[in-house]
This record gives structure tokens, sequence and C-alpha cells, in this order.
């Protein structure tokens, strides 16, 4: 029997549900909460954002191929606007009640900088700018870098793929040249610049592109290939094994060199390993059982909302409460409140605007009909027919 399953996710880009991508991400989200509730010495926060650009560069990387393919080209003006119906809601929601939380409490208010920052994706800038210069930001609202590098990361990617869309092959060499240049770039800023690199090459996005290109490099190489088998060698095993120990090792290295230049990188390989073979290994198909529980799936889809929320509600609570893990604990359930609060009541009712511009959110769960199903899936939808016919 062969090693390689081709029941999860189909090798050629294609719109549609992607099992297991929620589980992914409330695993992200809470590894991030987890350290930021004071156990940063135990869980590496930064790891959980690095799965977040990994997923965001395999997803986004998908849906622009299968665009691409499905109406013979990308339309950017819509694709921006997708963008920007996705994200604007819940980000301006959150800076605009956080000022006005601020405000109430007496605690101060932003300059215009900050704000301007906040809601012009440029907090990774306006950060390191603000600790060369020996000051730090007011607002709860460090945590946008990671933000400000996904949507660096929207506005220049779609050109590539648009530059290469005759030949995705070369896409696929563009990103595996980014991936390497990127380290390269993170050991210029090291070692030949007065820049801070542990700022700089952790925040700043052409210190950090990679993290997203390793996930867009993997949607490539499987739409090109078109099949898992492709990938045999990497599949199974001892690759697995291979994508956890570099996970585990870029924890447990301490030297600056290496944190400050490679453990992006070995976190972005092991994670390209990891990935292939959750969807492609027949023996990892028990992990999706994990990552579709609902609950888990629940905190995966107010994630968005979730990363958000938590560090302006944890920053609030600590100043009028003061620093303990029953006041964080408190923090990080008003969290979850205010996430499905924005979830539900802030950004879904832009979902039918996001379809005007072509998003597929919302749509099919099996909108994969080229994917071969596993015979019990068969078995059910050839029941279920039967049902509805007979109902």
């Amino acid at each position: 029997m062969s090693k390689i399953q081709n029941i999860r996710l189909p090798e050629t880009a294609q719109f549609g549900f992607i099992p297991g991508l929620d589980g992914l991400r409330a695993l992200s989200v809470l590894i991030v909460i987890i350290a930021h509730m004071g156990f940063e010495h135990i869980v590496p926060g930064g790891f959980g954002v690095t799965v977040f650009f990994f997923i965001s560069g395999f997803l986004i990387t998908r849906l622009l191929l299968a665009e691409s393919a499905k109406q013979d080209g990308i339309k950017l003006g819509k694709f921006y606007m997708r963008r920007a119906i996705r994200l604007y809601p819940a980000l301006l929601f959150m800076v605009y009640l956080t000022i006005c939380l601020y405000l109430i409490m007496g605690y101060g208010r932003p300059v215009f900088m900050e704000v301007a920052a906040a809601v012009g994706y440029f907090t990774n800038f306006f950060q390191v700018s603000e600790r060369i210069g020996g000051t730090l930001p007011f607002m709860p609202w460090t945590h946008l870098w990671s933000l400000a590098v996904e949507e660096h990361f929207y506005l220049g990617f779609p050109l590539l793929v648009i530059f290469f869309r005759k030949n995705f092959r070369h896409l696929a060499l563009a990103l595996g040249a980014i991936v390497l240049m990127a380290a390269v770039w993170r050991a210029h800023i090291l070692f030949n610049t007065n820049l801070p690199a542990a700022d700089y090459n952790y925040m700043m996005t052409d210190a950090r592109i990679d993290s997203l290109a390793w996930g867009c490099l993997l949607s490539v190489l499987l739409h090109v290939k078109r099949t898992a088998k492709s990938f045999s060698h990497m599949i199974g095993f001892i690759p697995t094994v291979v994508g956890f120990t570099g996970i585990i090792a870029s924890f447990l290295i301490r030297d600056e060199t290496f944190r400050y230049t490679l453990r992006f990188s070995l976190q972005g390989f092991s994670l390209f390993l990891l990935v292939l073979n959750l969807y492609y290994w027949r023996t990892l198909d028990f992990a999706f059982s994990i990552l579709d529980w609902k609950p888990l799936a629940w905190i995966g889809s107010v994630s968005y909302a979730l990363y958000l929320w938590h560090v302006p509600m944890l920053d609030l609570f600590v100043r009028g409460l003061g620093d303990n893990l029953s006041v964080r604990i408190a923090a990080v359930a008003i969290s979850f409140a205010a996430a499905a609060f924005s979830f539900h009541m802030v950004e879904k009712p832009f979902i039918a605007m996001r379809r005007k511009f072509g998003s597929h959110v919302g749509g099919n769960k099996l909108a994969y009909p080229t994917a071969p199903l596993h015979p019990a899936i068969k078995r059910f939808q050839r029941i279920n027919r039967t049902n509805s016919r007979s109902g």
C-alpha cells in the first residue's frame, strides 16, 4: 500500500475548504497567547507567528494560482479589495475601541504616527525606528508588526505570480531564491550594520518574508508537479522526524548568530516538510480528527480577531488590576469574548461584499471534485444521495 494519500487536499490549486487549516490557525494563536500570558520562557510565542506566516503564504498562493487557472489571469484590484475587506473592519474596530478605552481609563492617548502605523500597516517600521531612538510605543499594538509583514506580502506577491504566470516553475525558482536571500540578508544586518538585529530581523518585512515564501513554495511546487508522488522522498517517517527535529532545534539553539539569521530558515523548511506530510502521508491522517475538532476549529475561525484583541486586553487588565496569573487569565477570557463579537458582528457582515469581489468564502466544504475520495467517503455520499431522494 502506498504511504501517500490524496484524500484531504488536491495538489493542484483550487478554491474550496482546506481541512485542518482552522486547527493550525488555532494552535498558532494559542501558542502566541500562552507566551504573552507570561510563559514565553517555556512556550516560543514567535513560532506561532511563523506558523501564521507559513499558512498565509500557502493559502494565498493556492487562491492566486486557482484564480489564474480559472480566469486566465489575476484581477489585482479585486484581490486587493478582498484583502482590505477581510482585514480592515476588525483592525479598525480594535484600534478605535482601544483608544476609547485608554481615554476613559485615563491612561493617555497615542501619537498620530502610532495610529497611522497601526492602520497603515507599517507598525514594524515604526517599532524598529522607535527602538533605534531609544523609545517604546505607547499603545498595546506592538503585535501588529506581523500584520504589516503580511500586508506587504499581499501587496507584492500577486505581482510576482502575474509576472511568472506563463511558467510557474520559474515562480518556484524565484521563491527558492527568496528563502535563500532572506537568510543572507539577515546575516548582513547582523554583521555589517549597526541596526538592532534582534528587532530588525524579527519584525521587518525584508528579513521575514521567507517565512511566507516557504508556504508559497509548497503551494507552487504541488501545483506544478500535480501529484504528491513527486515528493515521495520527502514524505514518510524520516522526513516527518526531520521536520519535528528542526522545529525543536530552533527552540533549543540559543546562539545569537543562529537565532538572528538561520532560525527562521530552519523553521520554514521544517514547516514545509511537516505540512507536506500532514496532507499527503497516510499515517498522519489521524491528525485531522484533532485539527478539525469543533472547539479548535472555532478558535481558528476567530483567530484573527483573537490575535488582535489579546494584547490590548492583557495590557488593560494588568494596568488596572496588577500583574498576576489570575488577572492574565481573566484578560484572555475577555479577549475570547471580544474576538467572538468582532467575528460575528464586525467581520461576518462584510462576507457578502467580499463575494462581490470574487471571494469564495463560505463555499462548499467538498469543493474538490477532482480529488480522489476515500471509499468510505464515497459510500457516505451514495447513502446520502439515496436518503435525499427517498425523503
